[in-house]
């Protein structure tokens, strides 16, 4: 019961998250942190954005400075 509770916390901050991407009443990155430090790098799409972002990183070196 825990990890379902725990997982629809995590998308509930992600979906506020990306609301305050959108609109600027809402602080959005705060929420999407929190989001991918309550879902973990064990939950499926933590771990396939962790790979896209570390594919990018490979390819563009100059962006690490």
């Amino acid at each position: 019961m825990w990890n379902r509770t725990k997982t629809a916390f995590g998308y509930a901050l992600l979906v506020l998250g990306a609301i305050g991407v959108v609109l600027p009443i809402i602080p959005g990155i705060p929420f999407l942190i929190a989001a991918v430090a309550v879902l973990g790098s064990d939950h499926p799409l933590i771990r396939r954005w962790k790979q896209r972002v570390n594919r990018r990183m490979k390819k563009d070196p100059i962006s690490r400075r």
